[in-house]
């Protein structure tokens, strides 16, 4: 069985039994942290292809999430996977600002390399 690389995230056993990166500091997921940020595009066009049930060469970064028949409730279930994959929490005021693949993209990628 093949897994995508969100599935990859979520199935990897890091240090201390933990299935994230969140609170880790160990060399080990340092190096994971480093290879989540150089794969943020891919895994939010993972996320979202998963979510919406297309095909991911349907996912584009200027592609709205509406356009794919996602709602607001499984916006929030994009949210969730992302906060969990990057072990970040996306405050309920920031949601607005993820119209499209891009924005989602361009904000994970801002809020990876300020914290």
């Amino acid at each position: 069985m093949e897994y995508s690389l969100s599935q990859q995230v979520v199935l990897a056993k890091l240090p201390e039994g933990q299935h994230c990166a969140r609170g880790l500091r160990s060399p080990i997921a340092s190096l994971w942290e480093a290879a989540l940020k150089s794969n943020v595009a891919e895994l939010v066009t993972d996320v979202v292809a998963r979510t919406a049930g297309v095909p991911h060469e349907k996912v584009r970064p200027g592609s709205r999430l509406v356009d794919f028949g996602i709602d607001s409730i499984q916006g929030l279930e994009v949210v969730i996977q992302l906060e969990w994959i990057f072990g970040i929490d996306i405050p309920d005021q920031d949601l607005p600002k993820l119209d499209s693949v891009k924005d989602v993209i361009d904000y994970l990628q801002l809020r990876l390399t300020t914290e």
